[in-house]
């Protein structure tokens, strides 16, 4: 059989499970963002959704990486270096009638991660479900607090050598790491 027998008859010697996107629809991916958490599984059920919607044109192929660089190009805060996004897929649970929230990774502004090459389609998602955001921005110190000032200072290569004489730190001999110890030596004294 040739192989142009074999594409009109539909059969398939290799799977190719890659995705060509110039000849593939893509389809419509509902992100939902939050700052600092997730959303609760409770605000996506009885047909509502929350409200700051983000709508994605992308594929199934589509890396944690790649839709993480779509909504910071839309959240202009989100894109504080060290901000995290943790991605949740929310599903409906057709048994029961409610939904449920799972967790399929976290990337990083500016930093890689293992989690940035995982693609949807690797995580189960399906066709309808949401996709849930948490934005976390970087631990901010308090304002007005230098870190490099507010930091204990560090020893000199002369305390090290103090500490080194100074002998055992205990209340009898009165020293400790900054107080030297007396002397007994008494050999450069001329008499």
């Amino acid at each position: 059989m040739s192989t142009t027998e074999a594409k009109l008859t539909g059969e398939v010697n290799k799977v190719d499970r890659s995705i060509d996107r110039l000849k593939t629809c893509p389809l419509l991916l509902r992100v939902f963002c939050n700052k600092n958490r997730h959303h609760l599984a409770r605000e996506y059920e009885k047909g509502h959704t929350p409200e700051n919607e983000l709508q994605i044109y992308t594929w199934m192929d589509a890396t944690l990486s790649e839709l993480t660089q779509l909504i910071k190009d839309v959240n202009p805060d989100s894109r504080h270096r060290g901000t995290q996004f943790s991605f949740s897929v929310v599903a409906p649970d057709e048994t029961h009638g409610y939904y449920y929230l799972n967790d399929i990774g976290k990337t990083e502004n500016g930093q890689r991660r293992p989690d940035d090459q995982v693609q949807l389609a690797s995580k189960r998602f399906r066709v309808g479900d949401y996709l849930d955001v948490a934005i976390i921005p970087k631990r901010q110190d308090a304002p007005g607090s230098n870190p490099r000032r507010d930091r204990a200072p560090q020893q000199s290569s002369d305390d090290n050598n103090n500490k080194r004489r100074s002998g055992p730190s205990n209340e009898r001999n009165g020293g400790g790491p900054m107080r030297s110890a007396p002397r007994n030596d008494r050999r450069d004294r001329p008499y």
